[in-house]
This record gives C-alpha cells, structure tokens and sequence, in this order.
C-alpha cells in the first residue's frame, strides 16, 4: 500500500484506520457473545467450540491488521513530520546565515557587545604603597650622587705629565707651544717658524730682509 508523503493526507488517513481498530473489537464482542449463547442453548459441544475457534481466528487477524494499519499510518505520519521539519531547520539556518551576513556588514554585533550589560567586580581602590609595606625585592633604589669630572686633577701625574715628558725627550712642551703662539705678532695669523738646528761653531744665519729678492738661479 503507497502510503501518503504530505502531512494533509496522512492526517486524513489515521482517522478511518482507528475507526476500523474500534470495529474488529465490536465485531469481536459479537462473536463472544453468539458463541456463548449457543453453548447455553445445548447445541452440539464439538461444533461450537470449533465454530468460536474459527471465530476468534478471523477476528484476531483481523484486529491485528487493523493494528498494524494503525502503526504504519502513524509512523508514516511521524517521518512526514520529521522530512517538514528537517526543511524548517534548514530554512531557518539559511535565514540566520542571511541575517549574520547582513549584521556584520552593518557592525550590529559590535554595537550589541558594547551595550550589552558587562559583569562588574567591585574591588578596594588601588594606592601606592609606602616604603616599609614594599617587599625587599621591591624597595626603591637610592638616587646616585652626580660629581662633576674635574679635567685637569690628572695633568701632573705618571707619564701624561707635560713637564716631565718635555724634559726627557727635549721636545717642546704643549704649554710651552701654545705661550709661545701667544706672544707671536698680533699682525700675523701665525706664530713664526722655529729656529734652525745650531751647528758646533758656525754663527747662525742673519734673518732675510723683507725688501731684498734673492738673486735667480742660474741657468
């Protein structure tokens, strides 16, 4: 038998299905009742025990195919549901897809996380903590006491004295050098030059005079 795939049809088909359960248990009362009457009115034992046992054969199938017409109807009508409702379930996920999409092109879900009511955990204000109530890991350092570097405290000790280094190797001293720019012409830029190396007896040379031009050399 087709059975129905729409939930009208199947609504419409378990009424007369139950209507014919409650038949066979009528027809089945009836059959109890004309068994009974003709074993009081003395007929014949043997034949009216196989007459009820036919009886109730015929009966009893017949309420177990009505039972059974029953059972497939509802559970036709079961599986119709649970296919609508499958498709319902799938409609409404699609929907809800739909509606995500469109809340988070327009940002709704982060406007609804900002308004929505947050869990707030009253606590003490927080203090800064004196220095006996830190731990020792934690104690303030001390300021280092800034000393200005004195430059010249070093000038006349070991080997970077000027004055002792002058006078092992002969050579002018710095400070010797720059008293001696000092006291140069002020007309000129620059200190004159230093004097030439002396010779064992010869007089050193007299200096040039500025207005006498040296002869040319010779060709």
């Amino acid at each position: 038998m087709e059975m129905p795939n729409d939930l009208a049809t199947c609504m419409e088909t378990i009424p007369p299905a139950l209507d014919e359960l409650a038949k066979s248990q009528g027809t089945v009362q009836q059959i109890a009742l004309y068994c009974k009457a003709a074993y009081q009115e003395g007929a014949d034992v043997n034949a009216v025990f196989e007459q009820t046992k036919n009886y109730t054969n015929d009966a009893l199938q017949n309420v177990v195919y009505h039972v059974h017409n029953v059972g497939l109807q509802i559970t036709n009508f079961l599986e119709v549901q649970m296919k609508e409702i499958e498709k319902i379930d799938l409609q409404v996920r699609l929907l809800s897809e739909r509606m995500r999409a469109c809340h988070e092109a327009s940002g709704a879900p982060d406007k609804q996380l900002m308004e929505a009511p947050h869990p707030y955990n009253q606590a003490l204000p927080s203090r800064k903590l004196a220095g006996h109530e830190l731990p020792w890991s934690a104690q303030p350092l001390q300021p280092l006491p800034r000393t200005i570097i004195d430059l010249n405290a070093l000038d006349g000790v070991g080997n970077g004295d000027s004055s002792i280094t002058s006078s092992r190797s002969g050579a002018p001293s710095p400070r010797s050098i720059s008293s001696s720019s000092s006291l140069a012409s002020p007309h000129s830029g620059f200190g004159g030059p230093p004097p030439p190396p002396m010779s064992s007896g010869a007089p050193p040379p007299p200096p040039p005079d500025a207005g006498f031009a040296p002869p040319p050399p010779p060709y």
